[in-house]
């Protein structure tokens, strides 16, 4: 059986474990003001990221965008090249028509060749 407490023993224990109570509630106070911090700092890096996820979805759209107009041009380009080559085509038979009869009216003026 334990021996009863004198009342200033009892006093003792309470203090020490009041002051125990005070240096864990303390510690805990630190503790929590440092995960504050961090969480301060987390949340900033968090609006950093959302901000740069903001712009990348703006220069994504511009690129989409400047993308379909690069396609709409490349297609008429395409189709001017076509056009150009058909034309280039017709011309090759004009000119060697046109050179054929320069030739018969060279030959005719110039009878000795």
């Amino acid at each position: 059986m334990e021996t009863p407490m004198t009342p200033e023993e009892r006093f003792t224990k309470i203090e020490n474990l009041m002051q125990t109570v005070v240096e864990a509630q303390a510690e805990l106070a630190e503790r929590q003001n440092v995960l504050a911090e961090r969480q301060e700092k987390q949340q900033a890096l968090v609006e950093q990221d959302r901000a740069a996820i903001r712009d990348l979805i703006v220069v994504s759209r511009t690129l989409i965008e400047s993308q379909r107009e690069t396609d709409v041009r490349l297609k008429a380009l395409a189709e001017g090249i076509k056009e150009l080559r058909e034309t280039a085509r017709e011309n090759e038979g004009k000119i060697e028509a046109l050179i054929d009869t320069v030739d018969r009216v060279i030959r005719r003026d110039n009878p000795r060749s």
